[in-house]
């Protein structure tokens, strides 16, 4: 246990060297949003209740307290990085457990997605360059979450657009053990 602090900052200082030389910033979302219905399905998100009776949620994920920031401030350019606390809900009650995760985030309005697509690769590849026991470590995922990317593999593979949606639900739990 005290060997994770240590070794967190290591890593977390390399990323962030390695996210700022892409020009991002590192940028936060609020804690709490609404609780939302996209990970009922394996009912382990962690809802709770506000002061005023209104359902909300600890966050899942990065992603979407990222997706309803931008969305709600017109963000329509960016580079984000962000290391923070996901919670699941603990089966046997008590405290929700705590998972961390780093997202590395390119919003953009080009008409060539390519450029920034290309950018989030060599980020990725950067990484794994200096940190070479990433590679054959399973205890550490990195996950590239493009909607573009999936859609055309749909595509191709002639998925009908009634199921997609309850794919993006199984394939966004791949991987994911807790």
């Amino acid at each position: 246990d005290n060997f994770f602090p240590l070794f967190y900052g290591k890593v977390r200082d390399q990323m962030v060297n390695i996210f700022r030389c892409h020009a991002a910033v590192e940028l936060g979302t609020p804690l709490l949003t609404p609780k939302s219905d996209l990970h009922d399905s394996d009912k382990k998100s962690v809802a709770l209740m506000d002061s005023t009776g209104g359902l909300v949620q600890l966050p899942y994920d990065l992603t979407m307290p990222f997706a309803r920031f931008i969305c709600r401030n017109g963000i329509t350019q960016l580079k984000r990085f962000y290391f923070g606390r996901v919670y699941r809900e603990n089966t046997v009650g008590g405290q929700p457990q705590i998972v961390h995760e780093v997202d590395f985030d390119i919003v953009h309005n080009t008409h060539n997605p390519m450029v920034t697509d290309a950018e989030l690769i060599k980020v990725v590849d950067e990484i794994l360059e200096d940190f070479p026991p990433f590679k054959a470590s399973n205890g550490v995922s990195f996950l590239v979450n493009h909607t573009m990317v999936v859609e055309a593999i749909f595509d191709n593979c002639r998925i009908q657009s009634e199921i997609r949606s309850g794919l993006y639900t199984i394939l966004g739990q791949l991987g994911r053990q807790y």
